[in-house]
């Protein structure tokens, strides 16, 4: 055969190991020898930089990872010219986060290096007399969430212990951090400390403060939604994978809540600390509505907010004037107590007079958590009509003023979610019409108007689902060659998908078989055709023809504040796409050779515990194995195009991802 390259795009699902599962917190405790840690610190020799400054490299704890052993969590430690001795209280301490979407990114900052921006910022902290240090913590693919916050605060607090022997002045610690980092720098800022995101740090004797957050980029004002569940954002709701075995496997209560504390908000409080937004202005697509939330909350709470937008992307780092003026206010020239009174009850009253319910739910359910962090009040979860998780409470043993206000919130989250079910009705979206008529129910609305919609919408979906498991059925007759058996589910039945379908299973011809496909043919859905990935595995795509989509309303999108919506997608070249996500037995069939490997329950359901890291890996083994195959991702393009057919009912379309938008 002529060499030549087909291009087969795979659904994977890239679920974070650092939110995927919930096993221990970290992947084991081992031996923390803080005097031994210590020891080897203070024997550390400095490297002395360009500029005089002092650079330190030490180790300050020692923690496990998944598969590579333990790491060193690093602390890159850069002090002023000017001896300890010559300054009068010590020097005041700014410690970064770096940034890299948590599966990338490194502590070992250079000062000196002017071409790195967030290096040269912090420089002029050090000309100015503070003390720097770059703190270091386990990747995604290294550790599970919370395990980053875990590290963050081991280094934090070994400074603020230990820091004396370096001529620091711990008291009052400043947080800067970009994208990533400031999302984890705000989040500590914020967090109250319990063993949830501690366990196994060897510097717990010893609480820190801090004086103020400083963030480049990032976000503090997130949720924990549905879409961290699945392919990079794609929508999940109407997904085969879905449809046939359930929710995701990785979506359980427990990893629920881990997302619930790697988001700010249930950690807002009236002890927030000082903070300082900057953002570039064209980060962001230029929508700078969150940050702009931000600055509202923590005003209305009491803390010291700004929000700085200045030319730039994602890397800006703005004046370098404002940043030490920030510090020496707030972290040099103030010394705030350690502890402050956090004050849940008021919280939650300021965020519902904010008309923002579901962020004073969570401060009452962060609050009413116990068994220091793990166990959360008795209640359940709710996925709401923009797609977020919410854990909705029943406030037993709550205080008075925490109930008061959690009856105010669920009152009028119940009304947003009722009047969007009737939204949702006019449109004949009934899956969104059942799920958000029964949230409101949930939630203490007593309508008999919305249960009778409810029941409505459930009825239609039951009759929908009733429908894809009868043509799925059928399917799985034809592919087993007992075509009687799916000809006898699919005739004389009234709904017009399986009328189709029947239509068109006996009308169409078998195509010319694809040079790269080792199975192909016609089914119930149409074109198909399948590669064998080794010990009885195989993976079957579907072809999508070029042409043009028109999205519905809710699906489309813009790339700035200033651009025009996208409201269609052209695509000039047809491509095939796997008709489901990438299951355990595809997994493994690709990256191991043991067939004992896939012979497993449930290997015919989505993979899930894996990162973006290792979904790259399993790409490079296929196109390695195949190499006149391009396998990769879709783009948003490709994969908005293949979901939404120009009848969203058609059978086609059921394996596209997204089904009845």
């Amino acid at each position: 055969m002529t060499k030549r390259t087909f291009l087969l795009l795979i659904m994977l699902s890239a679920i974070s190991q650092a939110s995927a599962q919930f096993m221990p917190l970290d992947p084991g405790p081992m031996p923390q020898q803080e005097s031994f840690l210590l020891a080897s610190a203070l024997q550390v020799q400095p490297e002395i930089l360009a500029g005089g400054y002092r650079q330190y490299d030490l180790t300050v704890a020692r923690f496990m990872t998944w598969h590579d052993g333990p790491k060193d969590i690093m602390v890159r430690l850069v002090l002023p010219p000017a001896e300890p001795a010559e300054t009068e209280n010590g020097y005041p301490l700014v410690a970064y986060v770096h940034g890299g979407g948590y599966i990338g990114g490194s502590p070992l900052l250079d000062v000196t290096e002017q071409r790195n921006g967030f290096g040269s910022a912090l420089s002029v902290l050090l000309d100015n007399g503070f003390a720097v240090a770059s703190l270091g913590y386990r990747l995604a693919r290294e550790a599970g969430w919370p395990v980053q916050v875990t590290d963050l605060k081991s280094g934090l607090r070994f400074l603020a212990m230990h820091g004396h022997h370096w001529g620091i002045e711990g008291s009052s610690i400043g947080l800067a951090g970009h994208s990533a980092g400031a999302r984890l720098a705000v989040l500590l800022g914020a967090m109250d400390q319990d063993m949830f995101t501690d366990q196994h740090d060897p510097w717990l004797e010893r609480p820190y403060s801090i004086g103020g957050v400083w963030m480049w980029a990032g976000s503090a004002w997130d949720w924990p939604s549905v879409d961290q569940w699945v392919e990079f954002g794609k929508p999940p709701r109407y997904s085969v994978p879905r449809l046939l075995f359930g929710e995701h496997p990785a979506l359980d209560d427990a990893t629920r809540h881990r997302f619930r504390v790697r988001a700010t908000v249930p950690h807002l409080s009236m002890a927030l600390p000082p903070l300082f937004k900057l953002r570039g202005a064209s980060d962001y697509r230029g929508d700078h509505a969150d940050a702009l939330k931000t600055i509202e909350v923590w005003r209305a709470l009491g803390a010291d907010a700004t929000l700085a937008i200045v030319p730039g992307g994602h890397n800006t780092i703005g004046p370098t004037d404002s940043l030490l003026h920030f510090f020496t206010r707030h972290v040099k020239d103030t010394r705030p107590p350690i502890h402050q009174n956090r004050n849940p009850a008021r919280t939650a009253e300021i965020l519902n007079d904010l008309e923002e319910y579901k962020a004073a739910i969570e401060v009452l359910v962060q609050a009413n958590t116990q068994d220091h962090g793990f166990t959360i009040p008795s209640g359940h979860w709710l996925i709401l009509h923009d797609q977020s998780l919410l854990w909705n409470p029943d406030g037993q043993g709550w205080t008075e003023g925490e109930r008061a206000e959690l009856t105010r919130a669920k009152q009028e989250l119940a009304r947003l979610e009722a009047a969007f079910a009737r939204e949702e009705a006019g449109q004949t979206d009934w899956f969104r019409t059942a799920e958000a008529a029964d949230n409101a129910m949930k939630l203490g609305l007593d309508d008999p108007e919305t249960e009778t919609l409810r029941d409505q919408a459930e009825m239609i979906l039951a009759e929908e689902n009733e429908a894809f498991q009868r043509m799925q059925k059928a399917n799985e007759h034809w592919h087993q060659g007992e075509k009687e058996e799916a000809l006898s589910l699919l005739r004389d039945h009234p709904d017009s998908r399986i009328t189709h379908a029947y239509k068109r299973i006996n009308k169409t011809q078998t195509p010319a078989r694809p040079e790269w496909a080792d199975q192909w043919g016609v089914d119930i859905y149409g074109q198909w055709a399948s590669i064998s990935l080794g010990h009885g595995v195989w993976m079957r795509f579907r072809h999508v023809p070029p042409g043009i989509r028109t999205l519905p309303n809710d699906i489309q999108y813009r790339n700035t504040a200033s651009d025009p919506w996208v409201t269609k997608i052209a695509i000039d070249q047809g491509f095939w796409l796997a008709e489901t996500e990438t299951t355990v037995a595809q997994w493994h069939a690709v990256m191991t050779d043991s067939p004992d490997q896939v012979r497993k329950e449930n290997s015919d359901h989505p993979v899930a515990l894996i990162d973006y890291l290792q979904i790259t890996d399993w790409l490079k083994v296929v196109n390695k194995n195949y190499p006149d195959i391009t396998f990769r991702l879709p783009t948003e393009e490709e994969w908005l195009f293949a979901a939404f057919s120009p009848d969203h009912k058609h059978p086609s379309a059921m394996f596209a991802a997204v089904h009845a938008l």
